[in-house]
């Protein structure tokens, strides 16, 4: 019990670093496309989920806990996004 509290201790310090760069990453690809605002949050995991491979990857640390660290960014990311769409 006392992994899986630590694996989603570090998954949610890592995701909270993500949130601002997939967030970044995704108004870039919205500014250069013309894609409709209902895929954002579809493409805001999906990057996170990439991110959080190349991470992995790159470093050598574990994959779940990667992949989850960049689909809890991906999921935060849309919703900074629908926070500031909102104001």
């Amino acid at each position: 019990m006392n992994i899986l509290i630590e694996i989603l201790d570090n998954a949610v310090i890592v995701a909270g670093a993500l949130v601002f760069i997939i967030n970044g990453i995704v108004e870039v690809i919205k500014q250069a496309t013309d894609l409709d605002n209902k895929y954002i949050p579809l493409l805001s995991l999906v990057i996170g989920f990439g991110i959080g491979v190349a991470i992995a990857l790159g470093f050598n640390l574990p994959l779940a806990e990667t992949i989850l660290a960049g689909g809890i960014g991906g999921l935060g990311a849309s919703g900074l996004y629908d926070n500031f769409k909102s104001v």
